[in-house]
């Protein structure tokens, strides 16, 4: 209680890897500050991710914003400041079942409630990435 609230979010197109992402920062933020230093906070390949739902295939999984339900304490390295870190997982973009206007609302939303907005894209930047990305 009492601390600021930083919230982490991730946005980008359908099935480009945004639940999977916030997983590993889940990993990172929940991590021992030494795990944190030293890269153990990776932990094994067999140790499944554990958090946000995701999964392999065409069909998109996340529908609407998803925050995480229980804060991260953390310290800031920058300042020394504690702060409650909140994760944001939003619907992916232009999939074949949601409208323009739905994108730009659900983008709108976490941008405006969010702290710190991650535009996730796999691979490199294409001119249709930054044509949705002025749309939203």
């Amino acid at each position: 209680r009492g601390l600021p609230v930083v919230v982490v979010s991730v946005a980008g197109a359908y099935r480009g890897g945004k639940s999977f992402i916030l997983d590993f920062f889940l990993r990172y933020l929940n991590a021992p500050r030494c795990d944190q230093q030293t890269g153990a906070w990776l932990g094994n390949e067999d140790e499944p991710l554990q958090g946000f739902h995701w999964r392999g295939g065409s069909e998109r999984n996340t529908t609407g914003i998803h925050l995480w339900s229980e804060p991260i304490i953390t310290t800031l390295e920058t300042t020394g400041e504690k702060v409650a870190v909140l994760l944001m997982d939003t619907q992916g973009t232009f999939d074949t079942e949601t409208t323009i206007g739905q994108n730009s609302t659900i983008f709108a939303l976490s941008t405006l409630i969010s702290s710190v907005q991650i535009y996730n894209l796999t691979g490199n930047i294409k001119e249709d990435d930054l044509q949705h990305l002025q749309v939203a």
